[in-house]
């Protein structure tokens, strides 16, 4: 039977992306539901809790290895550091987009709600255009972004915006 790395693994993946054990914690709950006390995950860590099969595969995803990878294998410093930068990108990515959207909309609305009060005024009608175009604009080039995401997603293996 092959031995269960899961414990020390999270004490060593932790350790090569840098990550302390409130920011995985934190990670856990906002990217897989998973509430843990520090506590907890300190048992964990040490070896005298066991990991459940969520919170394994949460981990490893967190990580960006395989269950399998996480639970049976010793920390790969060289791949599990790669894989953690490039899931901090992903993940900053998905933060960025997310306010983008956000602010975007709040944008449109405010375009909207001026056109909707001012627009039918014969003395903006250019600014009515303009704010119509822009309304556009701002669609197109939120379709676009989207679009490069998923496309870089393909093209690189990982999982953006996922």
């Amino acid at each position: 039977m092959n031995p269960n790395y899961a414990a020390s693994n999270v004490v060593a993946y932790r350790r090569i992306t840098g990550m302390s054990r409130a920011g995985l914690l934190r990670r856990l709950e906002t990217k897989h539901s998973i509430k843990l006390h520090q506590s907890s995950l300190k048992r964990i860590e040490d070896g005298t809790q066991t990991l459940k099969l969520d919170e394994a595969a949460a981990l490893a995803d967190i990580f960006g290895v395989t269950l399998d990878e996480f639970t049976l294998h010793p920390a790969d410093e060289d791949r599990t550091a790669l894989g953690g930068a490039v899931t901090q990108a992903n993940e900053t990515i998905g933060d960025l987009w997310e306010a983008l959207r956000y602010t975007t909309q709040e944008l449109q609305e405010q375009i909207q709600s001026a056109i909707d009060t001012y627009g039918n005024k014969p003395t903006t009608m250019n600014e009515t255009e303009r704010a119509k175009k822009t309304l556009s604009e701002l669609d197109a080039s939120m379709d676009a972004l989207l679009e490069a995401f998923h496309v870089l997603g393909k093209e690189t293996g990982w999982d953006i915006l996922a």
